[in-house]
């Protein structure tokens, strides 16, 4: 997105930065999973997920309010995101890399297709000149 964003003579100047939350328990993202899954995600997850937290910051298990303040964080903070923060990964508070996958060239322009299809957009709908 942000390869798209930049070739764009009005959008240019849009920053995008991801934010990997990690595991977070207790939310209802569960909701649509069966019994047992959603159990384990929305009880006995919490605990271990508070004691990750203390354990490892950027671990794998978080809160729902240590990712709350990573966000608040993130939007704010110019020292290590960058005031233009342009196609940055971040692990939590940590400038990371991501996947192999999410990089590869080929796959992203498969999903932004695939993408596009799904949301049936058409010409005037998209503010982004090179879209198709």
């Amino acid at each position: 997105m942000q390869r798209r964003l930049e070739r764009d003579r009005k959008l240019k100047n849009v920053c995008i930065f991801t934010h990997d939350p990690g595991c977070v328990g207790g939310t209802t993202l569960t909701d649509s999973m069966p019994f047992y899954a959603r159990a384990i995600f929305q009880y006995a997850l919490i605990p271990l997920q508070a004691l990750w937290v203390l354990l490892f910051k950027n671990g794998i298990f978080r809160t729902a309010g240590q990712v709350g303040k990573d966000l608040v964080w993130c939007c704010w903070d110019e020292v290590v995101v960058g005031q233009e923060p342009r196609a940055v990964y971040l692990n939590g508070t940590e400038v990371s890399t991501s996947s192999p996958e999410s990089r590869d060239v080929l796959k992203q322009g498969v999903l932004w297709k695939g993408s596009l299809e799904l949301a049936g957009l058409k010409q005037g709908e998209i503010a982004l000149n090179e879209w198709k």
